[in-house]
């Protein structure tokens, strides 16, 4: 697309639709959830479309970074983030649509979210995101670094107006947990079993925690300046942490059965040599523990000996407890919202911890 000679608008309404995935990486309603209005409901449907328009305005200064940035938009993700900031900004019974700050701060979040993303294809030298080809390898590292950087100071501008309209402020100071999370996971694992699960933990709460924690706890900000329900600190910390951990683990299982129903291709821990969340089970779980690691540290470079230690842990108990932790994690995430009253936030989050169980 040419967009010398269209004015921003014009670039705007040429927005293109989300492309099929290639084949062997087709859609599932509950494993990639974008998520079906089957799954969720028409109204949460019709507010993520709400989110989508307000990401496009985040276009209209982008300049020479237009063009990955709307590369980027049009493959869009889960929306797992926009969707929990809506399900906790809709816990009381209404009538009316969420308001227009909320699905900017909905917008600005999923897009904080996309800049991860950027940046991890950056960090990993990954070449596919979402069932095609990643920013960096379409674009070139530098476009999608820049690119990040660009949506970031759009969208912290955006969620900060958006909750200073609706009379509170964000805790943005999360942010630099996310970014001390990127880097120590980039670090290679050291010390004992403990503390290889205790720095899992800690990268699941820095990384995939954040963003979901920001999520939840502006919603929850939008729906107490609202006049609505009022949630504890305590209560949202326990919900957060349950789903981080439960989301994270599900997707390093979903990383070791490969690629189908991660839109990316999987492996990529093992590859890595780092330690997911299935890995360090399945290492705790041998005898020769340090044998173990060794495996992992010195197969990273050969593809054979990558698939035999993926088939083996496949094999092993390590997956069928690591999808225990899911359940257990999804459990206590749920304990919170069964004693609400209904409402479609309720109704929403429920479906989402659903999802997050499919097999």
């Amino acid at each position: 697309m040419d967009t010398s000679a269209s004015s921003p608008r014009e670039r705007l309404a040429a927005f293109p639709p989300a492309p099929r995935p290639p084949r062997g990486l087709q859609q599932s309603r509950l494993d990639y959830p974008v998520l079906a209005a089957s799954a969720v409901g028409d109204w949460a449907h019709a507010q993520l479309a709400r989110v989508t328009e307000c990401r496009r305005g985040f276009l209209q200064h982008a300049g020479t970074l237009y063009q990955p940035l709307l590369y980027s938009f049009a493959a869009p993700g889960k929306q797992l983030r926009p969707l929990l900031l809506l399900g906790f900004s809709e816990l009381s019974p209404r009538l009316h649509p969420p308001d227009d700050t909320v699905i900017a701060a909905a917008a600005a979040i999923e897009a904080l979210h996309e800049c991860s993303l950027l940046h991890d294809d950056v960090i990993d030298h990954s070449t596919v995101r979402r069932g095609r080809r990643s920013v960096a390898a379409a674009f070139t590292v530098r476009a999608a670094a820049h690119a990040g950087a660009f949506l970031a100071a759009q969208a912290i501008t955006t969620l900060a107006r958006a909750c200073e309209r609706a009379g509170f402020e964000a805790d943005l100071q999360l942010l630099r947990q996310l970014a001390r999370a990127q880097i120590v996971e980039t670090l290679p694992p050291a010390g004992s079993t403990a503390e290889c699960l205790a720095r899992a933990r800690a990268i699941v709460h820095g990384k995939t925690g954040v963003l979901l924690r920001l999520a939840i706890e502006v919603g929850a900000r939008f729906e107490a300046a609202f006049g609505g329900l009022v949630i504890g600190e305590r209560e949202l910390g326990n919900f957060w942490e349950a789903l981080a951990l439960a989301y994270q683990i599900r997707d390093d299982i979903l990383d070791l059965e490969h690629g189908e129903r991660l839109h990316r291709p999987g492996g990529n821990d093992l590859r890595e040599g780092r330690p997911s969340w299935p890995i360090i089970l399945w290492i705790t779980s041998r005898q020769d523990i340090e044998g173990a690691w060794c495996r992992l540290r010195e197969g990273a470079d050969d593809a054979s000996a990558i698939e035999h230690l993926r088939r083996e842990i496949l094999g092993s108990e390590a997956v069928e407890q690591a999808w225990k932790m899911v359940d257990e994690e999804a459990v206590r995430a749920r304990a919170l919202l069964l004693p609400l009253p209904e409402s479609r936030g309720r109704e929403l989050l429920l479906k989402l911890l659903a999802c997050l169980q499919a097999r």
